[in-house]
């Protein structure tokens, strides 16, 4: 699902969200047997609602006893640092990826999850696509590549799409 918040009035936008997030939930629960995951992206914007914050908890809670998962993205951290839900979400997270932080970030990352002074380290030192890996106790260094047809179809960086557009208007043949 697409929420297009252009679309409607800001005030009702969690109240939509938490609608989509509980279909998807409901789907998800229907069959033990399929391996179902919810992808949200920016869940801080439902987040906003408490209710719909405890709901979002809830669901990180319960939805592998139903045999899915759910994966929780956002740019920036500092969204949920507020949030009293958030540190039980992020606890109920088997399996993190941890991309580069900027400085503010990195204490409200710690609190919650540990991390030895080298990963710290890494983590604010790291690269465009590398990040550190944590599934149950194993912990790796991951690079992250797109295939071109991947980083054509979701790239938001203008350079790139000015030049996949050049490349566009030079193949098209009369």
């Amino acid at each position: 699902f697409d929420v297009d918040e252009s679309k409607m009035q800001k005030k009702y936008l969690a109240s939509c969200l938490y609608i989509v997030f509980q279909y998807c939930y409901s789907v998800a629960k229907q069959n033990r047997l399929h391996k179902d995951v919810i992808f949200f992206d920016e869940v801080w914007k439902m987040m906003i609602n408490e209710a719909c914050a405890e709901q979002v908890k809830d669901i990180a809670k319960l939805i592998r006893g139903y045999g899915g998962g759910v994966v929780f993205a956002t740019q920036e951290l500092a969204d949920f640092m507020g949030n009293p839900y958030w540190p039980s979400v992020l606890a109920n997270c088997d399996t993190r990826l941890i991309l580069k932080l900027k400085d503010t970030e990195l204490p409200f990352v710690t609190k919650h999850i540990i991390l030895s002074h080298a990963e710290q380290k890494k983590i604010l030192n790291s690269d465009r696509g590398h990040a550190l890996l944590l599934a149950g106790r194993n912990r790796v260094r991951v690079n992250i590549c797109a295939s071109q047809m991947e980083d054509r179809a979701y790239t938001t960086d203008i350079n790139r799409l000015k030049q996949y557009a050049r490349e566009e208007s030079q193949s098209v043949t009369y």
